[in-house]
Order: C-alpha cells, then structure tokens, then sequence
C-alpha cells in the first residue's frame, strides 16, 4: 500500500542573485530527488526563484516556486512544481542574539496521469540568530 512507501525529498538549489536589479530576488537552478507515494523515484533538474528577507518591522518573509523539468522525461508525468514560503518573527534578544519564531510552509505538487501526488509540509521552530 501507499502507507508502507517512504516518501523523501532531496534537494540542492541554490541561488543566484543579481545585486544590481534586487538583492532580494533570486534564480534557482540545481537538482531535486523525491519518492512519490507509488514508489516511484524521481530525480530532475530543477530551476525557479526566490524572494528572500523581505523585512516588515519584526517579521521576515521569503517566498519560492520551483519547476521540476524531469517530468518532461517521465512518460507518467504531466507536470511538476513545488512552492514555499517562510516566515521569521523575531520576539526578543539576548545582547547579540535574536530570539525567533519560525513557520515554513513548503508544497510539492505532482501532476500523474492516473492521479496527482500532493504533499505539503508544515515546519514550525524557535530559534536564535546572530544580530551582529
């Protein structure tokens, strides 16, 4: 069953700023590799961007939407993409340390042709940084 199938996701996309249009927005470009819940491995080129530290008084946001390529190669596949945003509340500090509060939400999405693989995740976390 699908329940017995571990479903992973691997990826390595960094990204590349061009400072003199917008030290915020970023393309991505690397490779992805996921296990869809039929057991399928999928591995692709991906490219997308990013939006990152966008600064509201104490609040970060970053955005990014990532086009899977590989599923032009996948006979099962009519399309793939994923998405994500991230969110940093910053509620305190210790001298040069920043206390924060995390919520980064991130969606895959996977376009069969018998079906769609859909899976989104919810990570939430406290944390420190350095404020130097």
């Amino acid at each position: 069953t699908s329940a017995d199938i571990a479903m992973s996701e691997l990826s390595l996309i960094p990204g590349i700023a061009f400072t003199t249009l917008s030290e915020d927005f970023f393309f991505r470009t690397g490779f992805s590799q996921m296990t869809l819940s039929n057991g399928h491995s999928f591995l692709t080129p991906t490219i997308g961007f990013a939006l990152k530290n966008l600064n509201m008084d104490n609040t970060r946001l970053s955005f990014f939407a990532d086009y899977y390529l590989g599923h032009l190669f996948d006979a099962n596949m009519k399309t793939a993409f994923g998405a994500g945003a991230q969110a940093t509340f910053l509620f305190g500090n210790i001298g040069n340390v920043n206390l924060a509060f995390f919520l980064n939400l991130r969606d895959s999405l996977f376009v069969l042709n018998d079906g769609i693989d859909n899976r989104t995740r919810l990570t939430i976390g406290l944390g420190v940084e350095n404020n130097e």
